[in-house]
C-alpha cells in the first residue's frame, strides 16, 4: 500500500476513534467539566406535574404538533436524575419540606419556527428553489429555593436549539443511481422526529450547569 494511502487510513481510523469516544462521553453525562460540590447537600424535588408549552412561529408544525407530554416530562426528569446521580455529594429526594434546597420544574417550553430559504442553482442563475426550514428551540425554567439563606423563587434556566439545514451533498441513493453528480440539487437535512423528547432529556442534564454553581456557593 502506498505511504500516502496508508497515512490516510490511519488518520481516518483515529478520527473515527476520537468521535466515538467523544459521543460516549457526551451520552454518559453532558457536564464533562462540571463544578464540583464541596460539601454534601440534599435536594428536594417538587413532583408537581406541569403541562409543557408548545409555541409555533409559522403556519404549520412539523415536530411539535403531536408530542406526548408525558414522554417529554419523563425524559427531562431522566436526564435530571442521571446528572444528579453522577454528581458527588448530591442526594435527591422528593417532596421533603425539611430540606434546605428545594427545586421545582416551572416551565418546559418548545418553540417551533418556520422560515423560507431560497437557493440558486450554480449552473443556472435563473433557476432557484425556495425551501421551508424548521427550527426547534427548547427551554427549561426551574425554581430554586434556599430556605436557609432565604432565597425564594430564584429561577435557573437552560436552552437548546437546532434547525434544519440544506445540503447539496450526494445522498447514498444518489451515489447508487448516479444522480446529482454536479451537486446542483439541494435537499433538507431534517431533525429527528422525536427531537422534543431528546431535547427534554438533554435539558435535564444541562440545567445542572447553573444548578451546580448555586450548590457550590451554598457550600462556601
Amino acid at each position: 500500500m502506498p505511504t500516502n494511502l496508508r497515512f490516510f487510513f490511519v488518520l481516518s481510523h483515529w478520527r473515527l476513534y476520537f468521535i466515538v469516544c467523544l459521543c460516549a462521553a457526551l451520552n454518559s453525562s453532558c457536564l464533562l467539566f462540571k463544578t464540583k460540590i464541596p460539601a454534601p447537600v440534599v435536594i428536594s424535588v417538587d413532583d408537581t406535574t406541569i403541562v409543557p408549552t408548545f409555541l409555533l412561529n409559522g403556519a404549520f408544525t412539523k415536530y411539535t404538533g403531536n408530542v406526548n407530554h408525558e414522554a417529554v416530562l419523563a425524559a427531562f426528569w431522566k436526564g435530571f436524575i442521571e446528572e444528579a446521580a453522577n454528581t458527588s455529594n448530591v442526594t435527591v429526594v422528593h417532596n421533603v419540606d425539611t430540606c434546605q434546597i428545594h427545586v421545582k420544574l416551572q416551565q418546559l417550553i418548545f418553540t417551533e419556527t418556520a422560515s423560507p430559504k431560497t437557493m440558486t442553482n450554480p449552473s443556472d442563475p435563473n433557476s432557484s428553489k425556495t425551501f421551508t426550514l424548521y427550527e426547534v428551540q427548547a427551554e427549561v425554567v426551574m425554581n430554586y429555593d434556599d430556605n436557609k439563606k432565604g432565597i425564594q423563587l430564584s429561577e435557573i434556566k437552560a436552552r437548546k436549539h437546532k434547525a434544519e439545514k440544506l445540503t447539496n451533498r450526494r445522498s447514498f441513493f444518489d451515489v447508487i443511481t448516479g444522480a446529482n453528480k454536479d451537486q446542483s440539487n439541494y435537499r433538507i437535512k431534517e431533525l429527528n422526529n422525536d427531537i422534543c423528547v431528546q431535547y427534554a432529556e438533554r435539558l435535564g442534564h444541562r440545567i445542572w450547569v447553573p444548578m451546580a454553581r448555586r450548590l457550590k456557593r451554598k457550600g462556601r
